[in-house]
């Protein structure tokens, strides 16, 4: 088994709401990259975020389109938002089956790994 592949030949599917999107860029396209590992080709995913920030919390931006809130329970914690088009860009090696923006403000995409 070569480093990176699942000893069962891969996840058919990974459900992932409001979980990609508490930690910096970076650290979300690598979490990408290790969700490309371990789902088996042709396998989908799920996953949501929200499209912009609460209002009534002070944020500090740390880099773009990623805020810190500076009080309550998430404090400190780095907060990435995406549009449509980030989204979808980010997951540039799924071929995405459906998109919305559903009623409380999150981007929802469900995608194929097609490579």
């Amino acid at each position: 088994m070569g480093i990176g592949e699942s000893p069962c030949g891969g996840l058919g599917a990974i459900y992932g709401p409001t979980s990609c999107f508490i930690a910096r860029l970076v650290a979300i396209q690598k979490s990408i990259t290790e969700i490309r590992q371990v789902l088996k080709l042709s396998g989908y995913l799920f996953v949501s975020v929200p499209k912009d920030r609460a209002n009534g919390v002070e944020y500090a931006s740390i880099e773009a389109n990623t805020v810190v809130p500076m009080v309550g329970p998430e404090k400190g914690l780095p907060h990435r938002y995406f549009s449509p088009e980030e989204l979808k860009a980010e997951f540039y090696n799924f071929d995405i089956i459906y998109f919305q923006v559903d009623q409380i403000n999150h981007n929802g995409l469900l995608g194929q790994l097609y490579s």
